[in-house]
């Protein structure tokens, strides 16, 4: 099975590796963009702060629980006027 087929957004994320088990399978996939844009002013941003995982289960899949580990960065605003000094890259497509 292609599970690359099974990503929300694989121009977003990209898959690591999977688990299938018997009664669930877990997709273990990272983001892949470059940069991140900040909530508040819109302005790009390409310097990591940190690292994390999201876990989200989603909705069962031919009666098998899915879920989805997501790892994921925090970005420094660099726009000395904004508010907002770290931020989350938003992945809409996916979460």
């Amino acid at each position: 099975m292609d599970a690359t087929t099974l990503l929300a957004d694989p121009d977003a994320i990209a898959l690591e590796y999977y688990v299938s088990q018997l009664h669930a399978i877990v997709l273990v996939v990272r983001a892949t963009q470059r940069h991140a844009r900040c909530p508040k002013c819109d302005e790009p941003s390409a310097s990591l702060h940190s690292h994390y995982l999201r876990r989200v289960a989603d909705l069962p899949w031919h009666g098998v629980r899915a879920r989805l580990e997501l790892h994921t960065r925090k970005f420094r605003c660099r726009n000395q006027l904004c508010p907002q000094k770290v931020f989350c890259e938003r992945l809409p497509k996916v979460v």
